[in-house]
């Protein structure tokens, strides 16, 4: 039923919710080095997304961040160089509720 959906931008805030708490449950892993645990979070998330019955025009930009988070969270070298400052920019945005990336 129609009527029982959920609005179109309700999906997207809920979609940047979900993404931004897996960004922050990621990037404490990383923190602690553990990155493998990183990795996992955000491959749980990504494949929720691409799950899901009903994609915003968001969908798609979302799992691309969560993806470069990724890359960022594979060793120390990586998180600590740049790596850590980027996925919480990102993390810091979605919270603000405002990206620079995406077209709306």
């Amino acid at each position: 039923q129609p009527e029982m959906e959920p609005d179109a931008d309700v999906c997207v805030q809920r979609e940047r919710v979900e993404v931004t708490k897996a960004l922050q449950g990621a990037t404490a892993c990383s923190d602690r080095g553990q990155f493998e645990e990183a990795q996992r979070l955000l491959d749980g998330q990504v494949s929720k997304m691409k799950m899901a019955q009903k994609k915003t025009a968001f969908s798609s930009s979302l799992q691309e961040e969560l993806q470069e988070a990724r890359q960022r969270m594979t060793n120390e070298a990586e998180w600590s160089c740049g790596g850590a400052a980027d996925v919480k920019d990102t993390m810091q945005m979605h919270t603000m509720q405002r990206t620079t990336n995406m077209i709306g």
